[in-house]
């Protein structure tokens, strides 16, 4: 790998020119896919509000908290997917 080449967080894909990520997240018996944006710095994902995918920690919700730290990934009911789907009717791109 040379040093001017830029490893994708995993199961990332361009949406609209913006780079996403997908995650299943089951409340109150309803499934939904909520697709999250993806910064390739902590300091952009900060600053913008988005998911950054730290080699040591994992995924970075919103660039602020860890994300093994919500919730909802303690009740199992939280899972990041690879959704090539492109239809956008269930997108609910929640900043939380």
């Amino acid at each position: 790998m040379n040093a001017h080449t830029i490893s994708l967080p995993p199961n990332t894909r361009m949406r609209n020119g913006v780079l996403m990520r997908s995650v299943r997240v089951n409340e109150d018996g309803v499934s939904r896919l909520t697709r999250r944006p993806v910064a390739l710095t902590l300091k952009d994902a900060q600053e913008s509000g988005a998911d950054f995918y730290s080699h040591e920690f994992g995924w970075i919700r919103g660039g602020l908290k860890m994300e093994r730290e919500h919730p909802l990934v303690d009740a199992g009911l939280l899972k990041e997917v690879f959704d090539d789907d492109d239809d956008d009717e269930d997108d609910d791109s929640d900043p939380e």
